[in-house]
């Protein structure tokens, strides 16, 4: 079967763009020129809050961190057995599988966010999912992937070991990034801000009208016999 040049075009076209939602599970996906905070700010322990509290020392690209119950921001220690131990290096921590922390991105939505992550796989308070969700700005639940069925971090014996966990979205409507689970520990918050891309329905659309073109071209062509 011949494809049409016009076809070819709708097909790649269709395939150019992104997912709408993808889950990152390493640093090669980052995008260049992302900003990342560093909580280097933080110092001297932990500190036991439910925020808000700004993590960014940028007040044009403003980050507010808040908790649902209490959470950790600083360089203390925790504990991650399997996984090793962690300490000296700020950052946050999440120390019940009921809690959570939401990073909100003041200076309006992103469509990249995620965080240098461990957790421990077996510490009594670990519901067995630690989760990183993407929130629009009314809330909702945008994406939500299980970090620790998907995409497991195994670090035995390891000391401040982390991997990069993230979402990356077709749009900039990331309004906060929230982690959560039992005992889970972070640092490095990467986000930017994406160039826009059509959404799916109007995709379809597109390719659809290219297609049918193409078809109608291709008859066009046909000999009479």
């Amino acid at each position: 079967m011949r494809i049409s040049a016009l076809g070819a075009v709708a097909i790649a076209a269709a395939m150019a763009f992104p997912l709408q939602a993808q889950f990152i599970t390493g640093t090669a996906a980052i995008p260049a020129g992302s900003t990342v905070i560093d909580f280097h700010q933080f110092t001297g322990g932990w500190t036991f809050t439910p925020g808000p509290v700004q993590v960014s020392t940028d007040p044009s690209n403003g980050v507010t961190f808040t908790s649902n119950h209490a959470a950790d921001l600083g360089d203390g220690g925790y504990g991650l057995l399997s996984n090793g131990t962690w300490g000296g290096r700020t950052g946050f921590g999440v120390d019940n599988g009921f809690y959570y922390v939401d990073f909100h991105f003041d200076a309006g939505p992103v469509g990249f966010a995620g965080v240098q992550m461990n957790y421990c796989p077996d510490c009594f308070d670990f519901s067995g999912r630690v989760f990183i969700q993407a929130l629009d700005a009314s809330n909702n639940i945008l994406a939500s992937y299980d970090v620790a069925a998907l995409a497991p971090i195994s670090s035995p014996g390891g000391v401040n070991y982390s991997e990069f966990r993230g979402i990356s979205r077709s749009e900039n409507d990331i309004a906060t990034l929230r982690i959560s689970g039992g005992v889970a520990i972070g640092d490095d918050l990467t986000f930017t801000r994406v160039t826009a891309t059509p959404e799916p329905a109007s995709l379809s659309l597109f390719a659809t009208g290219l297609i049918g073109l193409a078809g109608g071209a291709a008859r066009r062509r046909k000999p009479k016999r």
